[in-house]
């Protein structure tokens, strides 16, 4: 019968069994507003977000934690969306 546990230096009746588990995150949250909120021809992108929470750490030799933040550009959008004042 094989072991789930990797052999250590020690007895095996002192050996500790850790298994393993990945870390697990929940779906993206909705994708922020654009910090952009008018039109500027000099300056005409803002950055957008979203984020997720971490559901179960890794354990173990479990696989790590994904990205729980992204970041993208965005440009105001949508109908009568005012110049910026200068």
């Amino acid at each position: 019968m094989r072991s789930l546990c990797t052999p250590r230096d020690l007895p095996p009746t002192v050996q500790s069994c850790v298994l393993p588990k990945d870390c697990q995150v929940t779906d993206w949250s909705e994708w922020a507003a654009c910090s952009k909120a008018c039109v500027d021809p000099a300056s005409p992108v803002g950055r957008r977000a979203r984020s997720r929470r971490v559901l179960q750490f890794p354990v173990g030799e479990g696989a790590e934690c994904a990205a729980l933040e992204e970041s993208e550009a965005c440009e105001p959008q949508g109908e009568g969306v005012p110049p910026c004042s200068t």
